[in-house]
This record gives structure tokens, C-alpha cells and sequence, in this order.
């Protein structure tokens, strides 16, 4: 194969006109190694005018469009089959989180993935979190040594969600997900209590003991009468860190604190490592087991004893 075909774009297909789809279009209309190819979407899609590629309505020009390699996939809770469908056809796919609406869903579609030999991601919802990013540099680094206890909190003052939003799922699902790669260690126990307005969810309070004796608080709250975001909160057996700056103690007890410089990526890291990997053969690892892993967490968080 020569160089020029091997090295050839990636041709996509999007499925839906969601924000996050959408926002896909506009990512790939960048980028000469990834191009938008087509959109499977309602016939009212009201898509950007910048996006230039063809809008179908027939879900098998999809399927048989040997043209198109990847297919990314907006968020729905009715979009499994589908998912497993194009994964059939021999074609890659990318999906906007959560991986799947329940865990049994999520291990359907690794194992279809798996099947078929074909790729398959979930969307990096945290590239745009600085202070997240720090963290994790800061973690996996061991720059405070071995992790005891990380907390995060989010009070926000009568955020109205009106019986149409899911607290857990809307806030929880990248909180979770953060939380997961920060201490990279296998679930213990979870313990949970919810708070409430009236007969609907405005929050939650979890504890998350993690195997090695790491333990997490994640406390979200949407009518709180005093704001408060204290973002990632790490302590380890030398140091902590806080708002991008990690803390030490000196040998005369005093805490020093050092401002750290923020860690950002590539909004289209992820883009680019599938590229990469489809063309170039890099090796790419799928986040898929921790997305599953997300969504179990969720349900354990929901359905715990007060």
C-alpha cells in the first residue's frame, strides 16, 4: 500500500444534530486527516451552513457507504442497535457519552466492538476542565506520593431543573468519570445519600472507598444557599493539591504551597490518536471499560442506602 492511499482521511458519518454532534461537524471541518462525510438526521436538522457534507435520512446509505470509516454517534438512549449495526457494517465508531444507558448495554456494545474488530471510544469529555487535567498530571506523576483522599464539591445557588434533569446523570457522569481516572483503583463500597426538593433529586452526597484504602467525597448540590466550587481536591502521603497549586510540608512543619503551571490538551487529541491508529498503526487505547465502569458507578450511587 503506498504511503499517499495508507495516509488517505478518514471519512465520517455523524449521526444526529445535537449540540455535541454538531459541535463534531465543526471540529472535523478543521482538520485534512478526519473530514465530515455525511449526517443521518431528521429532514428539520438545522445544521451550521460552514458544514458541507451530505445529509441523508436512509440509515442503510450509512451502513453500505464504503466511503465512510468512522461513524460518531450523538447521544440517545435508543441508539444501541444502531451502534451494533454500524459496528457490523465494518465501520468504527466514536460516541458521545455516556457509553450506554445501562451497564448491560455498555458490555453489548464492547462486546460487539470486540466481534467485529472494530474501534470503538467514547467522546473525552474533560479536555476543557484545566483544573482536572492538573490533577491527573499531579496524580499519575505520584508528586504527592501515594493518594489517601480526594474530594470535589459543587453548590450551586437554585440551578432549575424543573423535574427535567437527571442530577446524577447530567452532572454525575463526568464528575464519575474524572473521579475514576484520578484514582485509577478498583471500587470497594459506595455509600450515598441524595438531597432533595420535594419529590426531585437537586443532589448528591457519595463516599467511594477505593481498593488500597483511597477514599472519594463527591458532593453536588443545585440550590444551595451558598455557592461553593472548590473543584479537585487531592491529599497524599506527601502533599496535596488544590486549585493549581500543590502543597508540601516542609521539615519545620510549615505548608508550602507551589503554584503549578495548568495542564491543557488538544481539543482534538482524541481525533487525531484514531487517526493515527487507523492510518499509522499507533497503538490506542479505548476508554470504553471506564465508561461502563461510569455508568455502574451512577447506578451504585443512585440506588444506595441513605
Amino acid at each position: 500500500m503506498s504511503t499517499e492511499l495508507a495516509l488517505r482521511p478518514i471519512r465520517v458519518s455523524v449521526v444526529g444534530d445535537s449540540p455535541a454532534a454538531v459541535y463534531q461537524l465543526e471540529r472535523l471541518c478543521l482538520h485534512e486527516e478526519l473530514v465530515a462525510h455525511r449526517v443521518f438526521c431528521g429532514a428539520d436538522a438545522n445544521l451550521p451552513r460552514a458544514i458541507d457534507c451530505q445529509s441523508v435520512s436512509d440509515w442503510d446509505e450509512v451502513l453500505t457507504d464504503a466511503e465512510s470509516e468512522l461513524v460518531f454517534f450523538a447521544w440517545s438512549p435508543d441508539r444501541t442497535q444502531k451502534v451494533i449495526e454500524a459496528l457490523s457494517a465494518r465501520k468504527h465508531v466514536l460516541l458521545e457519552g455516556p457509553i450506554a444507558a445501562t451497564v448491560e448495554e455498555a458490555q453489548s456494545l464492547i462486546q460487539g466492538s470486540e466481534n467485529c474488530g472494530r474501534l470503538l471510544d467514547v467522546v473525552d469529555s474533560s479536555f476543557d476542565d484545566d483544573d482536572f487535567q492538573t490533577a491527573l498530571d499531579v496524580a499519575r506523576t505520584s508528586a504527592i506520593g501515594k493518594l489517601e483522599a480526594i474530594h470535589f464539591c459543587l453548590w450551586e445557588m437554585a440551578i432549575p431543573t424543573n423535574g427535567q434533569v437527571d442530577v446524577l446523570w447530567t452532572f454525575g457522569l463526568r464528575i464519575t468519570d474524572q473521579l475514576l481516572q484520578l484514582a485509577d483503583q478498583p471500587i470497594e463500597t459506595v455509600t450515598a445519600r441524595k438531597y432533595l426538593g420535594g419529590d426531585e433529586i437537586i443532589g448528591f452526597h457519595a463516599i467511594i472507598d477505593f481498593d488500597g484504602g483511597l477514599r472519594a467525597t463527591l458532593d453536588v448540590h443545585l440550590d444551595s444557599h451558598v455557592p461553593l466550587h472548590s473543584g479537585w481536591s487531592l491529599n497524599g502521603t506527601e502533599g496535596g493539591y488544590r486549585d493549581f497549586s500543590k502543597y508540601t510540608r516542609t521539615d519545620d512543619g510549615e505548608i508550602y504551597a507551589t503554584r503549578l503551571t495548568p495542564t491543557s490538551i488538544d481539543p482534538d487529541h482524541q481525533l487525531l490518536a484514531i487517526y493515527d491508529h487507523l492510518r499509522k498503526g499507533q497503538v490506542f487505547e479505548s476508554n470504553c471499560q471506564r465508561a461502563k465502569a461510569v455508568v455502574e458507578l451512577i447506578d451504585r450511587i443512585r440506588n444506595a442506602n441513605d
